[in-house]
């Protein structure tokens, strides 16, 4: 009885600890800021696979980059990508980062993958890129949000 009350506490406790992490939206903005922006050199240069190992936060949707719907511009698909933690139609709710390839994985494979179900595709583009030479990360644009919200202890009860 006496270790099923111990474990019953301490799971718990992970779950308590857990559920602290990155909760509002200033904690996430923050943690791009500081993680992601802010070390950006520790990416440039290195497989995007470098990036994927330290991120804290699961990507929930990619929208790729330089590609408008033109022939012309099918040699630039999948160059840049906005990596979403969060999809949120609101601009100044959402948390994305870019990131910028030196080369990106042939247009035959990456193609069919943005046009899945983001839940299923998500994974298989991360995959897709692991490899691929990073040439510019940055964390959204976080000035361009209304500056109260960056104060509210958490968005997500609206």
């Amino acid at each position: 009885m006496r270790t099923l009350f111990l474990a019953l506490i301490f799971f718990s406790s992970l779950s308590f600890a857990k559920a602290q992490q990155m909760t509002t939206y200033a904690d996430t903005s923050k943690y791009l800021i500081n993680e992601i922006e802010g070390k950006k050199s520790r990416y440039v240069g290195q497989p995007f696979s470098v990036l994927l190992n330290e991120l804290k936060l699961t990507p929930v949707r990619i929208l790729q980059g330089d590609w408008y719907g033109l022939d012309a511009d099918l040699p630039k698909f999948g160059k840049r990508l906005y990596i979403y933690f969060n999809y949120d139609r609101v601009f100044h709710k959402t948390h994305f980062i870019l990131v910028k390839f030196k080369t990106q994985p042939s247009l035959e494979v990456i193609y069919p993958l943005f046009f899945q179900d983001p839940k299923t595709a998500t994974k298989l583009i991360l995959e897709a890129y692991k490899n691929t030479i990073v040439t510019y990360v940055g964390a959204k644009l976080y000035e361009q949000d209304d500056s109260s919200i960056m104060n509210e202890k958490n968005l997500d009860d609206d």
